[in-house]
């Protein structure tokens, strides 16, 4: 039987997380961090995930985990996270255990980040457009002895559009909500939209990770908000650029702020995976593609591996914009 599952089915899960996902995973090891991801922030006893049990042994037999971006009952958008089935009789069951979640989670707009091998194909039968996350990168000149990245090219453009736009950083969410216009924001038709209760709640409150957010400025308001944080590895830092909302288009007049805020972390370099911005807008910002460099800029740093990454999403509609922390690929492992 398919449905929702309730705090009772915790547990089980992370048992199932350990044994046919990954052993020794965080969502298997961690109950207070297992919560703070899938527990309901309205109703503590459900649980934002999707479970099949055998109907003659209750067996867990499958999961697929959910993210919320608003708690509107109507038109809230979604993200998937940690789906998977084990060999039944039902040879269709995943696909089974996924329209179950389109149907019954009133989305107006799913979008899943880090497809594994298994998803590509079902999101492709399910009618989803499936690709590649666009990866971008900009070197922090001040940096000669790269021990993150590696650097056979050490190109730096210079943006050919008017960087007048500047940072504001917002320790709290408070300052933020403050002057960023979320109503304005909601009624626009940005998809995903992400919820102030959702920025609070995955940046500002996140238990492990340290965000930085900052509003850019441009004409005297902020209209955009753009999400940090950093990896440390080799005695070295990585600027991993994770999240962009709001109005779209402003990122590519704050290259100046950006390699400001490089330099005030002394990052080798800062990168960005995203889906949806303008290749030729981004290219004349100074942004790099980052295989046609010939560069190595890495995304996996738990265990640490020096190596291009691809990032594959799927989204039902091609105008959604996504980004790295969408779903579950900016999440500790």
């Amino acid at each position: 039987m398919i449905r929702f599952a309730t705090i009772d089915d915790v547990d089980d899960i992370m048992s199932f997380i350990n044994t046919h996902w990954k052993a020794g995973h965080i969502l298997a090891t961690n109950k207070d961090f297992f919560l703070y991801e899938l527990q309901n922030v309205d109703d503590p006893n459900q649980i934002n995930m999707a479970i099949v049990r055998d109907d003659a042994t209750n067996e867990l037999l499958g999961i697929d985990g959910i993210y919320y971006y608003g708690k509107r009952l109507e038109g809230r958008d979604t993200s998937g996270c940690m789906w998977k089935v084990i060999k039944s009789d039902n040879p269709v069951l995943g696909i089974d255990l996924f329209q179950f979640v389109m149907d019954n989670t009133r989305t107006r707009c799913i979008v899943g980040v880090g497809l594994g091998r298994m998803a590509i194909p079902i999101h492709k039968y399910l009618k989803f457009e499936v690709d590649v996350m666009t990866h971008w990168y900009r070197l922090n000149p001040n940096i000669k002895d790269f021990k993150i990245a590696l650097v056979t090219n050490p190109k730096i453009p210079q943006s050919s559009l008017l960087s007048q736009a500047k940072f504001v950083r917002f320790p709290h969410f408070e300052n933020l909500n403050k002057v960023f216009d979320f109503e304005a924001y909601y009624e626009s038709k940005s998809r995903p939209t992400k919820e102030d209760w959702y920025i609070k709640r995955r940046y500002f409150d996140h238990p492990i990770y340290t965000y930085e957010v900052f509003g850019i400025e441009l004409n005297g308001a902020i209209k955009t908000i753009c999400v940090f944080r950093i990896e440390s590895k080799n005695n070295a830092k990585a600027l991993r650029f994770v999240d962009l909302i709001g109005e779209f288009d402003h990122i590519y007049y704050a290259t100046q702020a950006i390699d400001e805020l490089l330099f005030e972390c002394n990052a080798e370099y800062v990168d960005f995976y995203e889906h949806g911005l303008d290749i030729s807008k981004m290219e004349n910002a100074g942004w790099l593609l980052t295989k046609p460099s010939g560069n190595i800029i890495p995304n996996y740093f738990y265990p640490f591996v020096q190596e291009n990454i691809d990032i594959y999403y799927g989204i039902q509609e091609n105008s959604y914009k996504v980004f790295k922390a969408d779903g579950d690929q900016d999440r500790p492992n």
